[in-house]
């Protein structure tokens, strides 16, 4: 029974490396990361579940000690601490709705899954488990390489010819990702040298392959991170291989990997270089997609700026929050605030920014001057926790002594702490998401076990005691309660995705009928209300038009949007979605706009750098008639942005209404000269004012 117990709990890990990459879902609200950490909560509570009853089976604490376990335990408990200190108390628990990955619940699954790991799995389904992830990267990476052909173009509103993300959903999350993979298939084919032809060849071609699809991905910190894989990998593989004169069985797969390398990258180009093709034949990308990715994430020209900028209100912010931070995964909460005037300016000045785009720095905001303290200390050992890892069939040591120093290691251990640190590089330019977690918190796992043989389990009694059936009863109603409670999560997520549609498609009684049922399954999660109250002024709009009564469906979107405001009064967006559902009212009741006013304003002061914002409450002030106050408003505007078509011709419009002609020509040619020379309002209205 412990046997099965333990094989199982094998089969689960090999399922998590291999299912979570390729796993997504069309029908619920984000297709890819949300499905993901739904099948790691799931996997957790199976594997946790599995370990209790296996302990429980023995009458034994099954936990192996390892080097990292206090490093753990205190960023465990500074996520702990600014979980209870946040502006957002269910944000930091569950992770920002669409991105799912990083609040307690996930840390809280990754750390188990790392303990379960080391205390269950030994050298042989360790190194399954590198297989498997092996063979989802094939699959990944085949799939990544067919949509740069066009396989998916047609499905994607995004030009994934142009940038592709395969099942990850991401270019950069998909490069990160590969960087992470392609040290252990160096590692493969090196200890796969001297087999078979067929075998030695096998991990050089998906080495290829996937370095194909990272090419594709054009990340330019994906290449900067392998790159530094790279050297790091064959710098300590080669200094081995000389202390012990086996440098035949690594010259070959170096210089093998290194030309299909240099090959590919003269084929297809890098973010830096043309490709062959675009040297005959110039493409251009996709007009009829979007890009897939925003400038700062693309690191295209002008994201060091942006970058910047972020990073620096990343900065401001824990300064605000020094010791705990804004509270865990609250930077799209607290960001606004603190963003700088500057970013205005860039070509993303509307985005809503959920992370800080450096997850050292957004750990800072996030978790203050504790969590990234705990953070850095977890990195330290877990790279020491590699380095010091043996693999009990290696390659390079003649005898099975212990390992004395990084120049001594075998290749499946220099494999993962080269992709552990490739991951580091990463983390620079961007953050974890849900394959990359995995990998960061299970790579030091998977060295430590690789020395580990498996455990003879001595014969157990074949009754079981009244104790023993308790406690077995209870892991499985406490399992069954938290595998339900996720599939509720996830099928609020399925419904959510559903009402959205409908209210796309302004079918609004089925996505009445269906956001009902969706708070019925999940009531406390402010998203859903945010969804109901704009269901219910497109209702109230739509009776109103049909002649029909609508004040009651006012009174709920007004409801909803509150309630919403009251589940999380830190969220800028849902005082943001008030102040639209009031000016959409206000085409039923005109009155609605002075309160339209009020909600602007109210949310000004938790985003004061806000353009759009001012520029809003300038065009109510304008349709109120208050035009003093929209053109102090639009002039506060401007000064932000200066390059703001809409707000100059805003401005032109209150001057031309006080008959100040002279004061609006002056914004109508600064839009001409300096903004827009095609923009067809401020012809018009120009030419008006001639006359």
């Amino acid at each position: 029974m412990v046997t099965l117990l333990t094989k199982t709990i094998s089969i689960l890990f090999y399922l998590l490396f291999f299912v979570t990459p390729i796993i997504l879902w069309p029908k619920t609200s984000e297709i890819f990361e949300f499905n993901k950490i739904i099948f790691v909560y799931i996997v957790t509570i199976l594997i946790t579940s599995i370990w209790i009853i296996k302990m429980v089976l023995v009458r034994k604490f099954i936990f192996r000690r390892s080097m990292m376990d206090l490093a753990l335990l205190a960023f465990l408990v500074s996520n702990f601490i600014s979980t209870i200190f946040s502006i957002d108390q269910r944000t930091s628990l569950l992770g920002v709705y669409s991105r799912f990955n990083g609040g307690l619940a996930s840390t809280i699954s990754y750390l188990l899954l790392y303990w379960a790991f080391i205390s269950n799995m030994d050298a042989h389904s360790s190194k399954k488990s590198l297989l498997a992830l092996v063979f989802s990267s094939f699959l990944v990476g085949a799939y990544g390489i067919l949509q740069h052909f066009g396989i998916d173009k047609n499905i994607w509103e995004d030009d994934v010819v142009n940038r592709v993300f395969s099942t990850l959903g991401q270019p950069n999350w998909l490069a990160a990702w590969i960087c992470a993979i392609l040290p252990l298939l160096w590692g493969f084919s090196i200890t796969n040298n001297g087999k078979a032809k067929t075998k030695k060849a096998i991990p050089l071609l998906l080495s290829g392959g996937l370095f194909t699809c990272l090419i594709f991905t054009k990340s330019r910190s994906g290449i900067l991170a392998i790159l530094v894989g790279y050297f790091v990998f064959w710098f300590l593989t080669i200094v081995t291989a000389i202390k012990t004169k086996r440098t035949k069985k690594v010259s070959r797969p170096f210089f093998a990997t290194t030309i299909v390398y240099l090959f590919l990258v003269f084929i297809f180009g890098s973010p830096w270089t043309p490709s062959l093709e675009s040297k005959i034949k110039p493409t251009v990308p996709d007009a009829t997609k979007r890009s897939v990715t925003s400038i700062l994430e693309a690191t295209s020209q002008g994201s060091g700026q942006i970058r910047k900028i972020v990073w620096g209100g990343a900065i401001r912010i824990w300064k605000a929050y020094p010791l705990t931070g804004s509270g865990v995964e609250t930077f799209a909460f607290s960001y606004p605030k603190f963003r700088s005037p500057q970013h205005n300016l860039t070509a993303e000045w509307d985005y809503i920014y959920n992370k800080a785009h450096n997850e050292y720095l957004n750990i800072l905001a996030n978790n203050g001057a504790i969590g990234l303290s705990t953070y850095l200390i977890l990195i330290t050992f877990s790279i020491l926790q590699i380095t010091k890892a043996k693999d009990l069939d290696p390659l390079f040591i003649q005898n099975k002594s212990q390992i004395k120093n990084i120049f001594n290691m075998p290749p499946l251990p220099v494999g993962l702490v080269s992709g552990y640190i490739s991951l580091l590089v990463t983390n620079f330019f961007g953050f974890l998401v849900v394959p990359t977690s995995i990998l960061f918190f299970l790579y030091p796992a998977i060295s430590y076990s690789l020395a580990k043989k498996e455990e003879k389990v001595k014969n157990l009694p074949q009754r079981l005691s009244i104790s023993q059936t308790l406690a077995f009863t209870a892991v499985a109603l406490i399992t069954g309660f938290l595998l339900l409670s996720v599939y509720k999560y996830w099928k609020a997520d399925v419904l959510y995705a559903k009402a959205s549609q409908y209210l796309n498609n302004l079918d609004l009684e089925n996505a009445q009928k269906t956001s009902s049922q969706l708070v019925k399954i999940s009531k406390n999660e402010p998203v859903f209300r945010e969804l109901l109250s704009q269901i219910y002024t497109q209702s109230a709009i739509y009776l109103f038009k049909n002649g029909a009564d609508y004040d009651q469906y006012m009174t709920l979107a007004e409801d909803e949007a509150k309630m919403a405001i009251s589940m999380s009064p830190a969220n800028p967006q849902f005082r943001r979605n008030l102040a639209s559902i009031y000016l959409n009212l206000a085409t039923i009741d005109p009155s609605y706009l002075s309160l339209a006013a009020s909600q602007v304003e109210q949310t000004l002061s938790y985003s004061p750098t806000d353009a759009k914002l001012w520029y809003n409450l300038g065009l109510i002030h304008l349709k109120l008639g208050n035009y003093e106050k929209a053109i102090t408003t639009l002039l506060h505007t401007v000064s932000i942005k200066d390059n703001y078509a809409d707000a100059h011709y805003a401005l032109a419009v209150a001057y031309h209404e006080q008959n100040n002609t002279d004061k609006a020509k002056e914004h109508l040619q600064y839009i001409l000269k300096n903004i827009d020379p095609k923009h067809q309002n401020a012809k018009n209205l120009l030419q008006e004012l001639k006359f």
